[in-house]
């Protein structure tokens, strides 16, 4: 999530710097499941998949990659010209190896903040 704002008035007399005009948060997409077990399903897939980062995570170097990643994408042109818009770039999954038993091999996309100025 990108949040932008502008700077209406300057400081003035002595006032200190305005803060940051763009705030950047990551988001946590999930797709919906069609035939949603209701809270203790999403609890329990919440689990497992926590359960298998940390897998993944402690894994000693013996582990084979998960997968394999294509490189970054150019920055997508800015959706505005001025205001605050955004670029988004991706990066795809070339191979996923069979012996994974991970979840964590998806494409990956990141989105940045542009334009930020007034029009």
């Amino acid at each position: 999530m990108i949040r932008t704002r502008m700077i209406t008035l300057e400081p003035q007399f002595g006032g200190g710097t305005c803060p940051e005009t763009v705030q950047r948060k990551k988001c946590r997409i999930r797709k919906c499941q069609k035939n949603s077990g209701g809270e203790k399903r999403r609890l329990k897939d919440a689990r497992e998949k926590r359960r298998s980062e940390r897998t993944n995570e402690e894994a000693d170097g013996e582990h084979s990659p998960v997968c394999k990643m294509k490189p970054w994408t150019a920055w997508t042109e800015c959706s505005k010209y001025c205001g605050g818009g955004i670029q988004e770039r991706f990066m795809t999954v070339k191979k996923r190896f069979k012996s994974s038993q991970f979840t964590s091999c998806k494409d990956k996309k990141e989105i940045r903040a542009c334009n930020v100025h007034p029009c």
